[in-house]
């Protein structure tokens, strides 16, 4: 296992420790599986991969006339980067949540 490896392995085990989600595939594989609990894992570094699940990414989008938008991290910004121009926003600030492949 080389340094690298073994940094990203720490990062897992203690990402699992905290409660967070890990997945694994087999070596040569494309498609991450789930593990339900910490009662499942059996980190076997030399035949699986793990990681941490990766979280959805979520945005607020402002949405102005003639189909004009702009992003923001969180509805607060949205709300204050927002000019006169922003339609309604309890009608027209989008929030945005990122579906990922395999995801739940």
């Amino acid at each position: 296992m080389t340094t690298e490896e073994l940094k990203a392995a720490a990062a897992v085990m203690i990402g699992a420790a905290e409660g967070k989600k890990v997945q694994f595939r087999y070596r040569g594989r494309t498609e991450w599986s789930n593990k339900l609990s910490l009662d499942e894992l059996e980190f076997n570094w030399s035949a699986k991969e793990y990681r941490l699940a990766p979280e959805p990414r979520e945005w607020w989008i402002n949405v102005y006339p003639a189909g004009n938008v702009c992003a923001h991290s969180s509805r607060k910004n949205a709300d204050t980067d927002a000019d006169y121009n922003r339609i309604e926003c309890v009608v027209e600030c989008v929030h945005v949540r990122e579906v990922l492949e395999g995801g739940e």
